[in-house]
C-alpha cells in the first residue's frame, strides 16, 4: 500500500510540475529530466538544501537551461524536475554534472543505489 501511494505521488508530482514549471514559450524540442533519489541517512537537511540552492549557480552557467524544480516526496525521497531547451543542452549539462563541483557537492548527499533518471516524452501541454 506504501508503495502504491508512493508511486502515485511520484506520478502526480510528475504531471504537476510539468504542466506548472514548463516556460511560456515552449515548443515540442524542450526536454524535460526527471530524477529521483533519497538521501544518505548521515545527510543534515540543511547542508542539502545550501546545495541545492548553490546548484542554480551551475545551472544557469549552461546555455538551454530552463527551469528546475526539486520536489519532496516523503520524508527522505525526492523528485528534482528539470526543463531544457533541447536534447544537446540536455546532454552538455550531464557531461558537466559529473565533474563540475558544485554538482558534485550536490549529489555527494544523494544515496547513490537510489537515484533513477527519466526523460518523458511531451505529448500533450495545455496552458492558462
Amino acid at each position: 500500500m506504501k508503495q502504491q501511494l508512493t508511486k502515485y505521488i511520484f506520478i502526480l508530482t510528475t504531471i504537476v510540475a510539468i504542466s506548472c514549471n514548463r516556460p511560456q514559450n515552449a515548443e515540442n524540442n524542450y526536454k524535460v529530466e526527471i530524477v529521483t533519489f533519497s538521501l544518505k541517512d548521515t545527510t543534515d537537511f540543511a547542508d542539502f538544501s545550501k546545495a541545492s540552492n548553490d546548484l542554480k549557480e551551475f545551472l544557469l552557467q549552461i546555455n538551454g537551461f530552463e527551469k528546475r524544480t526539486l520536489l519532496k516526496i516523503s520524508n527522505n525521497k525526492f523528485q528534482d524536475i528539470l526543463i531544457w531547451k533541447d536534447q544537446n543542452s540536455l546532454s552538455i549539462a550531464d557531461s558537466l554534472f559529473l565533474i563540475d563541483p558544485i554538482a558534485k557537492k550536490y549529489t555527494s548527499f544523494m544515496d547513490t543505489t537510489s537515484i533513477n533518471f527519466y526523460y518523458p516524452e511531451i505529448i500533450n501541454e495545455h496552458k492558462k
